[in-house]
């Protein structure tokens, strides 16, 4: 790839990014259900992967350097920039082209933006989103592999592997089940089977040592993570979406299906599909380009074997996809769940469809180049610059800031000064009220927002984790001291001069108490009034409370 390409291809996608956020990058923190950014990094709980320690790193070092936003906005900015450049970087590879005429450009913005990539970017899940943005590399560095099984392509596969596993144990596990397969079937067919395995062999080894740091814990510690706590309740939580005309598996194809998009928070934000002619017209003229890419591709001899697994993979993630949800797909679903242990960390199963937006961005940009190396000469460039439009139309709700549905806010001075009087304590312990996981909060603008709290006081914070969806309260996996505390939070009609004693027990030096949902909330907290509670602080709906 000449120097030239590559530098058009990083300014379309620093430009892209740049239309995308918006006003997301002016100061400030996008605070949303699970993107929780602040002035710290909370560390992690005793439920969680370790897998995520380097980006925990990495966000405490950026914090540091540039402060908590600014942190924010660069891993934005890093992310939605390598959304657009993996796939114009790795396009012309995946399908062995020499020439493009700039179909890599539809194929990146079909990838970025799309109903699947804009939703989970509503609820601040920008891991699921890096991940996703992972299987380009990763399809590209399996496919190098396959072709070429040396030394090198073992270590890039590897790292790029890795490095998924970092941002998205999740898809981690979707490229495994996928690839390892593949790739045990390519082992019957290759022409030196010894070294192939061979190879196959170093290459599970550089898995297992790059990923120890999390696999070994995750192993010796089972039932302490929030894995071990998942039941049939959490699949019928979190079980994809079904339309009402089209089923689940209709809605996942038309890039629908979030589990978010059955509850009341949705109901805040526009949805793609909701436009009515304008995504039908869109979607029909993406699924023209994706039909006859496939068939254009499975024309070429030289790829014709590669996209016929891609088309099995897909039919798979669509399956894998479609989970318990309506539909014929549920009972196998269903029986995985029960049978293969590690398939209770696919509860959200709808992440699967991020393999099958990847197809459908890469087999249009193929599909679009089948119709230019066919129309006149005059007419490319028109074509072209008409077949960007289609996600643009799509999906524009994306543009500019997410059409202002995300607005960035500052933590309220209350806060800051709560802060300061409570941080010069070196053994500082706080019980943060209100006991939620996900509340409305005042300050960002009434949106349905995770608890903040960890990633701004500067003290030890013990805040709920209870996501309070459907039957599920607390998810588990956070530890013996947490679980007392909560109970103790939750018990509206003990003894409060106990309970109070009981916090102290377990370190509790401070209670801070927002009144964000005091008029909704299930939760009394009749302890706030005992006597022994020091009020050192009171201001615009903020309250501190010192132990004795």
């Amino acid at each position: 790839m000449s120097k030239l390409r590559n530098y058009q291809y990083i300014i379309f996608a620093l430009f892209g990014s740049a239309v995308l956020l918006g006003g997301l990058v002016l100061p400030g923190y996008m605070l949303t259900l699970d993107m929780v950014f602040g002035p710290i990094v909370a560390p992690l709980s005793v439920g969680s992967l370790y897998s995520i320690l380097p980006i925990v790193y990495l966000r405490t070092f950026l914090a540091f350097l540039f402060g908590g936003w600014v942190a924010q906005k660069l891993i934005l900015l890093g992310i939605f920039f390598l959304l657009f450049y993996v796939v114009l970087r790795f396009f012309k590879e995946i399908f062995k082209l020499e020439t493009t005429y700039g179909v890599e450009y539809l194929a990146a913005l079909v990838f970025v933006i799309n109903p699947f990539v804009y939703e989970r970017m509503l609820a601040g899940q920008w891991l699921v989103v890096a991940g996703y943005m992972m299987l380009v590399p990763a399809l590209v560095y399996t496919l190098r592999f396959i072709r070429d099984h040396s030394v090198r392509n073992i270590y890039s596969l590897a790292v790029c592997l890795s490095v998924l596993a970092i941002v998205s144990t999740h898809y981690f596990a979707v490229v495994m089940v996928l690839v390892v397969p593949i790739l045990l079937v390519r082992s019957l067919f290759v022409s030196n089977k010894l070294t192939y395995i061979k190879r196959g062999l170093l290459l599970g080894g550089l898995l297992l040592v790059c990923n120890s740091y999390w696999l070994v814990p995750a192993v010796l510690n089972q039932k302490e993570t929030q894995l071990a706590t998942f039941t049939p309740d959490h699949y019928e939580v979190f079980k994809t979406v079904s339309d009402e005309k089209l089923g689940t598996v209709g809605n996942i194809f038309m890039m629908h299906g979030f589990w978010l998009e059955r509850e009341p928070w949705i109901e805040r934000f526009l949805v793609a599909k909701e436009q009515g002619w304008q995504f039908v017209v869109t979607f029909a003229a993406l699924m023209i380009f994706v039909v006859v890419g496939v068939y254009g591709a499975m024309r070429n001899r030289d790829i014709r074997l590669q996209v016929i697994v891609m088309t099995l993979v897909v039919c798979l993630a669509v399956v894998f996809s479609a989970g318990i949800g309506q539909g014929v797909f549920s009972g196998f679903n269903a029986w995985l769940f029960d049978n293969v242990s590690f398939w209770k960390g696919f509860r959200d199963t709808q992440k699967w469809s991020g393999v099958l937006m990847a197809f459908y961005a890469l087999f249009a940009g193929y599909g679009l180049l089948y119709v230019l190396e066919r129309a006149r000469v005059s007419y490319r460039r028109s074509l072209l610059w008409l077949s960007l439009c289609v996600p643009v139309l799509m999906t524009p709700m994306m543009l500019f800031g997410f059409a202002g549905q995300l607005q960035t806010v500052q933590y309220p001075s209350e806060w800051r000064e709560v802060n300061m009087m409570i941080k010069t304590d070196p053994d500082c312990k706080v019980l943060f009220l209100p006991w939620h996981q996900y509340y409305a909060l005042k300050f960002n603008n009434g949106m349905l927002t995770g608890n903040v709290a960890s990633s701004f006081f500067e003290c030890t914070v013990v805040s709920g984790k209870n996501m309070e969806l459907g039957s599920i309260d607390s998810q588990g996996g956070h530890g013996e001291v947490y679980d007392r505390i909560e109970e103790l939070v939750m018990n509206n009609t003990g003894d409060i001069t106990k309970t109070v004693s009981e916090f102290k027990k377990e370190g509790i030096k401070y209670i801070i108490f927002t009144d964000d949902v005091q008029l909704e909330d299930k939760y009394e907290y009749p302890f706030l009034q005992s006597e022994q509670l020091e009020l050192i602080y009171e201001e615009k709906g903020v309250y501190l409370y010192r132990l004795p």
